[in-house]
């Protein structure tokens, strides 16, 4: 067996050179939570990476899954895809199912569902020809999650005692954290305590990430409302974090992936759709050519479509209704069904959100 430790941003910034001369074999990275969000990504999860690999550590990383359904499931999926990109994991990726925080009971997210987001996320990852598996403690693997279709996947077992007692394969054991039964539970180079690990399978083999992901990456977007507004590359609810202004009415929209291509349509208000513009035609300066965007130079739109080569896409509008603001639901799709569309026709669109 080989000892290592699985760490976060939580564990603050890591002395790896007092890490590994205290034995450390391996190392299990964090390099995010829930969907794919840029504010969302480990703030350490690049610095951890590189000092790995420049020490000679071998690596894995972990997703903390927030996903209540399997769309969700696919976003943390191309959460980890977007991260990893170019780099190389000797210990796979690993998804980690548990409601530490109890987000998931307060949403009434069945344990049926958390089988089908695992079963999501993992055929994903291990559909890039990377090796892919479930992080959970005991009581999950054996009472939440116990379905036959996760048996293909590798486990990760939490269990802090001084045995593992998984009746089921499984390649690394989390033996300890806050407790630990067999070590102290602290190194140098670590404030506070963390999580220990032992690889059971020793079978140790680099595995690169794909160079070019089949999803769209960062998505850049600009609305014309009058003007053309910032260009954003985000969707949040910061001033950044979304393309218009709230007041003025949207007419032209335009937008291009960080991979692959997305093709959109606009909905003229009291009129038809208009397009498909492809995102191969984006222009990052005012013009108002009518090949570089979707919509109508000074006619409101109230609908938008998308879609995408690489992956799905999501998207909404900002619409006015009963003289509030509103944003709508997402449309989360990969642009296959003509009847997905954002807004509400006769309504006109006053902001948007892509990623």
């Amino acid at each position: 067996m080989k000892f290592g430790i699985d760490v976060s941003s939580n564990n603050g910034v890591i002395d790896w050179n007092k890490v590994k001369a205290q034995g450390v074999e391996f190392a299990i990275i964090r390099c995010g939570i829930g969907s794919d969000f840029h504010n969302q990504d480990d703030t350490q999860f690049l610095r951890n990476y590189n000092e790995c690999k420049r020490l000679g550590i071998p690596v894995g990383t972990y997703l903390y899954s927030y996903a209540c359904n399997v769309e969700q499931a696919k976003s943390e999926a191309n959460h980890v895809l977007r991260l990893i990109q170019g780099k190389i994991f000797e210990l796979g990726i690993w998804f980690d199912m548990e409601d530490a925080d109890g987000y998931k009971a307060k949403r009434n997210v069945s344990y049926s569902t958390c089988v089908d987001i695992c079963e999501t996320f993992c055929n994903i990852i291990e559909s890039k020809g990377l090796k892919t598996g479930i992080y959970a403690n005991l009581d999950w693997l054996n009472n939440k999650i116990n379905s036959n279709r996760l048996d293909k996947f590798d486990k990760w077992v939490a269990q802090w005692t001084t045995e593992c007692t998984y009746n089921k394969p499984y390649s690394i054991w989390q033996f300890g954290g806050e407790t630990n039964l067999i070590r102290k539970n602290k190194l140098d180079g670590i404030n506070g305590s963390v999580d220990m690990d032992y690889l059971i399978d020793d079978n140790i083999k680099p595995q690169p990430a794909p160079t070019e992901p089949d999803y769209t990456g960062t998505i850049t977007y600009q609305a014309y409302d009058g003007k053309w507004e910032k260009e954003v590359h985000k969707a949040d609810d910061t001033p950044e974090g979304y393309a218009g202004d709230g007041i003025n009415y949207v007419s032209g929209l335009r937008a291009k992936p960080q991979y692959g291509e997305i093709i959109i349509e606009a909905h003229e208000l009291g009129g038809q759709w208009l397009g498909p513009i492809s995102s191969k035609d984006y222009k990052t300066n005012d013009t108002m050519d009518g090949n570089s965007y979707a919509g109508i130079y000074g006619k409101a739109m109230d609908a938008f479509r998308i879609k995408s080569t690489r992956g799905f896409v999501k998207y909404r509008a900002l619409v006015r209704i009963n003289n509030k603001l509103q944003w709508l639901d997402w449309v989360v799709g990969f642009g296959d069904n003509p009847n997905e569309y954002a807004g509400i026709l006769g309504v006109p669109i006053l902001g948007l959100q892509m990623f």
